[in-house]
């Protein structure tokens, strides 16, 4: 059983994942004389690189060839028909290719992902729940007085503040909370119209810490990776983490300003208790207070000795740095992977790679398999999906050489995953004992003694030679078509796509015995290039004498 590459990469991820969460924790821990604000930044760096750590996959090796090729799925191949243009050529549809009958793994993989898929739309529709039960609490709130928006004002100049901060009262709200990072909102429960000067002041330096770090928009990016992550507890002991700097940090600002610790403790423990009865949906916002969170706050708020310091750039380009280290080490990682892949060497390492051979490796077909399939069915399949999956369309063109005495092709029975279609075509002929060659318009799949196969053409130096390369047939679709044929239709076709309407002059010189049958499928090609292929598969030689091109048997 071939694992699925995506399972894989998920399991590679979910590993450096854990590393960087645990390398995190123990960093904070060695650190003695970290503040809160210090931590929250080491969170949320940690947090950042979790979401650009699966810019890392690009570099995973992009094929992987499966060691028991002759056990593949219990999918059958299914080939559509083909369109034969050209002279009396029979079609002979492509049927699909039974399997033989075996015990079914289960869908495992598909399974996990849309396990994965539930998990990361429940997170963040949970997320985007609240934002709604958010919003309705703004539309039933109200402004608040004169005194409250003088504090406001006090509390944006003392943090800094350039954007204008709404502050609302509403009836279904408990606790002071705020939201936003455009347009940032601070709710606050009726009660606030009473509360002392020095209480209102510390709930809205409160919540303007929050502002004043864009706590809000973070949130948003922590909730995504958690969403993403969603089956890694270490993920979500991280948020609690972040959560707590995030609380302790704008404790520390309140603080700073003068309000005294056990005052703002007794303040915080009050709203605690207030915080029992609003709805968990409402959590999305940034409250004062949380029951969760509470014991650890109220330790950190009374502890005198704690330090209360701001991120420095010092603390912030070295968790910059720490998170690129992390990020490069994951990319070497899969490079050095990568490294150790085998990979087919292309043929003839001291010529340069035809422009077929070059878009045939970069074509990748996710999935493979064949179940007793002949080898006509195998070069269909991967002209097929060359096409389907090229951005142009016009895919891969594959032709097979083959003689009469050549007897009946072998089965084929592959598993392949995430192959691009020159290794696909390199398996093919390993199996069929063929070899691949290559022309500029097209790769050949043709015997090792085949003799016809040469890279010039007798006459092609011949100006004439260089118009007729400019002849491009968009579609050439041949089978079972005799070679005096063909000569025809190319004769009558070329006239339709040449500029000047003449076309190309054509014999097939007489042999002894009959040429074989011809099957071809091609894409926007140069009809010198078609009357290349169609000679080396049946055996014959081309010449240009200036005026006419020959099918000539070969001697």
């Amino acid at each position: 059983m071939s694992v699925d590459p995506t399972i894989l990469r998920a399991c590679d991820l979910a590993i450096k994942t854990s590393a960087l969460l645990i390398a995190t924790r123990l960093g904070l821990a060695a650190w003695r004389t970290v503040s809160a604000n210090q931590r929250h930044t080491a969170w949320l760096v940690a947090f950042t690189t979790l979401l650009i750590l699966p810019a890392s996959l690009l570099f995973q090796p992009r094929w992987q060839l499966a060691k028991n090729a002759s056990a593949p799925g219990p999918e059958s191949t299914f080939l559509p028909e083909r369109t034969v243009l050209g002279g009396s050529a029979i079609l002979e549809p492509v049927h699909a290719i039974p399997s033989a009958p075996r015990m079914q793994m289960p869908g495992y993989s598909e399974g996990l992902k849309a396990l994965w898929l539930a998990g990361f739309a429940c997170v963040l529709g949970y997320r985007f729940l609240g934002s709604l039960r958010l919003f309705a609490l703004r539309r039933q709130s109200f402004n608040g007085d004169h005194r409250v928006s003088r504090f406001c004002e006090q509390m944006r100049g003392s943090l800094g503040i350039r954007r204008r901060v709404d502050v609302r009262i509403s009836a279904g709200c408990k606790v002071p909370m705020t939201w936003g990072t455009v347009a940032p909102v601070v709710l606050l429960p009726p009660e606030a119209l009473e509360w002392s000067d020095a209480v209102l002041l510390a709930a809205l330096r409160h919540e303007g810490a929050h502002i004043a770090r864009k706590d809000h928009f973070s949130a948003w990016l922590t909730q995504i990776a958690c969403a993403i992550y969603w089956p890694n507890p270490l993920v979500w002991s991280a948020y609690r983490s972040l959560r707590l700097a995030q609380e302790q940090s704008a404790d520390d600002s309140v603080l700073r300003m003068g309000t005294p610790a056990e005052n703002y403790a007794d303040q915080l423990l009050k709203t605690a208790i207030n915080m029992k009865n609003t709805p968990s949906s409402v959590c999305n916002a940034l409250g004062m207070a949380t029951p969760s969170t509470l014991e650890s706050r109220l330790l950190s708020i009374l502890d005198s000795r704690r330090s209360r310091a701001f991120s420095g750039w010092a603390t912030r380009l070295a968790t910059l740095g720490l998170a690129a280290i992390t990020l490069f080490a994951s990319a070497s990682a899969q490079l050095k992977a990568e490294s150790k892949q085998p990979i087919p060497e292309p043929p003839g390492k001291s010529e340069p790679e035809s422009a077929a051979a070059a878009k045939a490796r970069k074509i990748i077909i996710p999935k493979m398999h064949f179940v007793e399939a002949t080898l006509d069915e195998g070069l269909e399949f991967l002209r097929i999906k060359s096409r389907d999956l090229d951005p142009e369309k016009t895919g891969v063109n594959l032709v097979l050489c083959t003689t009469p005495s050549s007897g009946a092709p072998k089965r084929l029975s592959l598993a392949l995953t995430d192959i691009p279609v020159y290794n696909g075509l390199k398996a093919i002929a390993d199996l069929e004992g063929y070899e691949v060659k290559e022309s500029q318009d097209a790769l050949i799949l043709a015997a090792p003694d085949w003799k016809s196969f040469t890279a010039k053409i007798p006459g092609e130096d011949n100006p004439l030679f260089g118009k007729a390369r400019t002849i491009i047939l968009p579609k050439v679709e041949l089978e079972g078509a005799s070679a005096s044929e063909v000569a025809s239709y190319l004769s009558m076709v070329s006239k339709s796509f040449d500029p000047d309407k003449k076309g190309i002059n054509i014999i097939l010189k007489p042999s002894a015995l009959p040429p074989p049958l011809i099957t071809l499928s091609l894409r926007n090609v140069p009809v010198t290039s078609v009357l290349s292929l169609v000679a080396q598969s049946i055996g014959y030689g081309l010449k240009f004498d200036g005026a006419i091109f020959y099918f000539e048997p070969s001697k």
